[in-house]
């Protein structure tokens, strides 16, 4: 990869947010690139060199909850769900288990 240049500061937060243990900018982008691409299912292999390049290059950047749990077992990816919830009991009780799954 080219040119990915993370100021110093940058480089401070990412390492407290975003990089798994070892991790560096580059292998960032390759982590997060690659689980991106896996969502083209039969073009994974084409899309995530180029997916983890922008990234690396700083042309587009996740957000930090993509940078941090792609790749990871657990964690989100998504800001924001919406989950119904109804009156009864049983409504109640179904979004919560919902909620627990996701969270969870």
């Amino acid at each position: 990869m080219s040119n990915g240049r993370l100021s110093d500061n940058a480089i401070t937060v990412a390492e407290s947010r975003y990089f798994m243990d070892g991790e560096d900018w580059e292998s960032c982008a390759q982590r997060v690139g690659s689980v991106v691409a896996a969502a083209e299912n039969s073009h994974v292999m084409k899309y995530a060199p180029k997916f983890s390049e922008m990234i690396y290059n700083l042309d587009f950047l996740p957000g930090g909850r993509i940078l941090r749990n792609a790749g990871r077992q657990r964690g989100s990816m998504f800001n924001c769900y919406h989950l119904p919830m109804g009156d009864s009991r049983e409504e109640i009780g179904q979004f919560y288990k919902d909620s627990l799954i996701l969270w969870g």
